[in-house]
Formats: structure tokens, sequence, C-alpha cells
């Protein structure tokens, strides 16, 4: 007797428990992918937030091409980011110089897919109007440095230039852009050789000649694992190495050797380092250093010049912020070295004209100025896990945020997928507030902070 009744109970547990099974899953299903649902509709409602401002600048633009814009901007954003996925999206303009966006997005679903629910739809929208009534400088002060290659400096160009767009068309404002690009060194053009402001030694033949193996039978070549990674700016690869045969060369190929300046710029001793003032005592020219291929663009409102400086910016080099920044606060400020930029706003308010500056770095500086030794001429040295010089280039960056924030330049602070929470922690305290700093994990993340940067630049501003 006994035995049965132990016997029907556990079958009445066994039951019982069967019969809560489902609810329980289905309880813990919704707990889980909420959490990811959620995540998934708020990165969808930036997304729509941006579009609605990307588009809605388009001021010479029809309502069919702000419409197209604003799709194209969703879908391709979403494109970027593998767990997201646009079912449609709509706009409407509800009024003069508005516009709203409707996104329905679709996100799939884990446990959930256990009780035949594979994914969860839902809408957001945003809608955006603008008001530009102010003449704008802006300058980009850009890392170039050889960790931005490949999809960042693409992802990079793509961002900036959305930028220019979104601020190119004015309601009453002129806007002016210049473009910095940095790494180890800002190169300033060549075309500055003989400008006031600096000293660049004049190009030379150097006694000896330079020589180098010339290959005459490519088929005794082949490609080998290099067993040396190649690291460029702390970003270590592994790739081949072509590998010959002695009887591949033929003849070397000897020329003169050369000293030559290509564009590139050093710090000035001191504190002169970190100063935009005093003018009079000169830069130097850094001789047979190569400092890439775009230099510097003063301001200008020629966006197609812009946009093409912008996509003929590559990456290469170790990273010195203190460059970029002390030219991107050169670009704004009167007279030499560049004297594009308008007097400041003699009330002090930065709003005739409107001056800002737009950092965006992937890193930690690895250089220094070195003004004695062998490099006295304001020649940067690289370093490679040395906490104490990355707290010296740390507090130079600091320096010269201050000093742009003391000028009244409105300073924002873009920190591309930076892992070093110091470095992240020094961008947040270089930008204007806390509402001029992003932290873009991504290339999508990426777009949508450089067009915050337009919606504040030209007040654009969402309605919900």
């Amino acid at each position: 007797m006994i035995g049965h009744f132990f016997a029907s109970e556990r079958a009445n547990v066994a039951l019982t428990f069967g019969m809560m099974a489902l609810p329980i899953l289905t309880v813990v299903g919704l707990a889980v992918d909420y959490s990811d649902i959620s995540r998934v509709r708020a990165e969808t409602q930036n997304l729509a937030d941006a579009a609605a401002i990307a588009a809605v600048v388009k001021q010479d633009a029809t309502e069919p091409e702000m419409f197209l814009a604003a799709e194209t901007y969703v879908r391709e954003a979403a494109a970027l980011k593998n767990n997201m996925k646009i079912v449609s999206v709509k706009a409407n303009v509800p009024g003069e110089g508005r516009l709203r966006v409707e996104v329905t997005g679709r996100a799939e679903t884990h446990l959930l897919r256990m009780i035949g629910e594979e994914s969860v739809d839902f809408k957001v929208s945003a809608e955006a109007f603008r008001d530009l009534s102010t003449d704008i400088e802006v300058v980009f002060a850009l890392d170039t440095t050889g960790s931005m290659d490949g999809d960042k400096i693409r992802a990079l160009r793509k961002a900036a230039r959305s930028l220019v767009d979104l601020l190119a068309t004015s309601e009453g404002g002129r806007v002016r852009f210049g473009v910095v690009p940095f790494a180890n060194y800002v190169n300033v053009g060549m075309s500055n050789r003989n400008a006031a402001w600096i000293d660049v030694p004049q190009d030379a033949t150097l006694p000896g000649q330079t020589c180098k193996k010339t290959i005459t039978d490519p088929s005794s070549c082949r490609w080998e694992d290099d067993p040396k990674p190649r690291c460029n700016d702390g970003v270590c690869k592994t790739g081949k190495i072509q590998v010959c045969d002695p009887s591949a060369y033929g003849p070397d190929i000897c020329t003169d050797r050369m000293t030559q300046w290509l564009g590139c710029v050093g710090s000035r001793p001191g504190n002169l380092g970190l100063a935009t003032d005093q003018p009079g005592i000169r830069y130097s020219g850094i001789m047979d250093t190569w400092c890439g291929p775009a230099p510097v663009l003063p301001l200008t409102d020629d966006t197609k010049a812009v946009n093409n400086r912008i996509a003929s910016m590559s990456a290469y080099g170790a990273t010195y912020i203190p460059a970029g920044l002390l030219w991107g606060i050169n670009m704004l400020t009167p007279g030499a070295p560049a004297s594009a930029a308008e007097p400041f706003d003699p009330t002090g308010a930065n709003v005739r004209p409107r001056k800002s500056l737009v950092l965006m770095t992937d890193g930690d500086n690895t250089m220094l100025p070195d003004w004695t030794g062998s490099m006295p001429d304001g020649s940067h040295r690289a370093f490679t896990n040395r906490p104490d010089l990355t707290a010296i280039a740390n507090q130079y960056t600091a320096t010269l945020c201050d000093n742009a924030k003391k000028l009244n330049i409105e300073v924002f602070t873009i920190a591309f997928d930076v892992k070093d929470p110091v470095t992240k922690s020094m961008l947040q305290r270089c930008a204007t507030d806390a509402s001029h700093f992003f932290d873009a994990d991504d290339a999508a993340e990426l777009m949508v902070a450089f067009n915050d940067v337009a919606q504040t630049l030209r007040k654009v501003r969402l309605a919900h």
C-alpha cells in the first residue's frame, strides 16, 4: 500500500512538473529575450534619430529625395550590425523644415523559438527640424595612424564626409571646414616650404648612393609565411614575405642619396610645443620623414575639396594626439600659420562665428617630442610600454584641450574603438562637456557620433 502511495506521489509530481514546464520556459524565455529586444530597439531608435537628422538638413532636396536619404541611411547603418533587421522605413513631412521617420525593426529571439516565436517586430519613430542662423567654422583633427588601417579608416572617411554633407546646406549661415589628418606628425603641405612661420632646410644631395636589388626572374620567387609579425602603431599582423633564389636578381639599381622635405612639421621647443601664439618663433620642417598623403586643408566652403581631402587620407605611423590638436587650434585661429579663420567672437560667446574642433582618435599616445639628444629639431620619438611617457603625452593633450576651451572653441571628442580607460577618460575631459564626448565601438556608432555632432552644430533638433 505504502509503495503504491509513493509511486503515485512521484507520478503526481512528474505530472505537475510536466504541466508547469511550458509556462516556466515561457517566462524564462521572455526574461532572457526581453533584454536583447530592448537593446536592438534602442539601437534602432538611434538610427531613426540619426536618419531624420541626416535627411532634414538637405535643404534643397525634394520630399522623395529626403525620404530616400532617410531610408538609405537606416538600411546602410543597420547592415553593419549583425543582429539588426529592418522591415520597413517610412517618412513624411509634418511641417516646413521638419521630417518624421518611422522604422519597423525585427529582433530575433533565442529561447522563445522553442514555442514558435522566432522574432519580434517593433516600431520606433523620430522627428527632426532644422534651424541655422550663424556662421560656423569646424575643423576635423582626425587620427590616421597605423591602427586605423583597413575598415576603420574607411569608416572614418565615410562618417566625416557625412558630417560635411549634412552641414554644407545652410539657411542663412556660412559653413567652412578645415581638415587636419595626424599621426606621428602633421603634414602642412610642401607649398608652405617658404612660409615665414616655418624653417625648412633645403633639399640636397648627400655623399654616396643608395642601392637596391632588382628582380629580373620572378619565377624564381615565392611567397612564404613571415615568421615575424609586422607592427604598426601597436597593431601587429602576420602575413607573407617574398623569398627569392639568388638567380632571381639582376644588377643593383643605385641612386644618389638625398635629404628632402615631404611636408612634415615638428613641435616647437618647450612650452611653445603646446602654444598656438607667438607665430614669430618658427616651426621646424622635419626632413626625410613621411607623414601621409593628405596635408592639412585650411578653412574653406568648397565642400568638394573638403571631401576629396578626407577621401585621400590613409593609415600610417604612430600616434601623437597633441599634433592634431595643436594644428586644429591653429586652423581656427586668425593669422599665421593659418590665415583663413575669422576673428574670434568678441563677446566670448562663440556665436559669431561659432568655432568648433572635432577630435577623433582610436588609441593611445605612442610618441613624444625630443628637443635634445640626437633630435633637437622637434622630431617625435616613438615608445612602447612606457606608462610614464604616455602620461606625459596625455598631459600635453589635456593642456591643448584646455587651451582650446580658453579660446572659447567648442571641442567635440570621439573615441573610436578605444579600449584603454585612461585614454577614454582623457578624451571625456577634453570635450567641452559630457554631451560633446562620443564613445563609438564600431563603424555604425561612429557614423551616429559624427551625425550627432552635425545635429549640435546645425541646431538640428529632435522633436520627440
